[in-house]
């Protein structure tokens, strides 16, 4: 004796899955929100840092957290998956990735890092962001470059 539901269980769940995309996820292929849209610009010693990726990582809580990438001027728009702009209001570690180095021939010297590692560390982050409900979520980074570490001796 065969069980109804074993030949109409995959199917219900095949088309409740499709449902779930087009209802939540869109067919039109626009961006929906999660959240207030996250938007901002990053910098180094007042240059545009020109690529990279900006990734947003909520503090304290089991919230998503999102990534911008950083275009050519320097800006970003934070996302939380391919079809979402936004982020839940709430207080997130940042942590700025630079692009992959350029290669260079050997012999050359290669260009300096657009962005200081110090700014790319996710266990130990120094910056944050607090994102609102109403915004304006506008967020600049204006990072130093490289600057030498003051040993004890030093002061």
């Amino acid at each position: 004796m065969s069980c109804l539901c074993s030949s109409l269980c995959p199917r219900f769940i095949a088309l409740m899955s499709l449902v779930g995309v087009l209802q939540f996820g869109g067919c039109t292929g626009e961006s929906t929100t999660a959240g207030p849209v996250v938007t901002g610009s990053v910098s180094v010693d007042g240059e545009p840092v020109m690529g990279g990726t900006v990734l947003f990582i909520p503090q304290g809580s089991k919230r998503s957290g999102g990534s911008g990438i950083i275009d050519e001027n320097g800006d970003f728009t934070v996302r939380t998956s391919a079809v979402e702009n936004g982020l839940v209001p709430g207080t997130y570690n940042v942590v700025i990735l630079a692009p992959d180095p350029v290669q260079v021939k050997e012999g050359d010297v290669p260009p300096p890092y657009p962005v200081p590692l110090k700014y790319q560390d996710e266990a130990n982050p120094l910056l944050d962001a607090t994102v609102t409900k109403n915004g304006p979520n506008e967020i600049e980074f204006e990072l130093k470059g490289n600057e030498p570490i003051q040993s004890a001796d030093d002061e």
